[in-house]
């Protein structure tokens, strides 16, 4: 699975999510629903100033639930 498949725009919710589900794009319903399909996730990622890059800081703020209790590795790519 490809992130940029979901074509997320950049966050801008105007609640945050943990706060509440309701998401503003239909993108992000998209997003939800594949999210909930998995266990766990192993993100291979480059790393931007020892963080991952924005694009995937994004795609993980715009879901709250969605990533509760399922297990999760990050692998920095060179």
């Amino acid at each position: 699975m490809d992130s940029k498949d979901y074509n997320l725009p950049r966050y801008n919710e105007s609640v945050p999510t943990i706060m509440a589900q309701d998401y503003a794009t239909s993108e992000a319903d998209t997003w939800l629903k594949k999210i909930s399909k998995f266990d766990g996730f192993v993100f291979v990622t480059p790393e931007y100033k020892k963080a991952v890059i924005s694009g995937l800081k994004d795609g993980i703020d715009y879901l709250y639930v969605e990533w509760n209790n399922k297990s999760v590795m990050v692998r920095n790519s060179k």
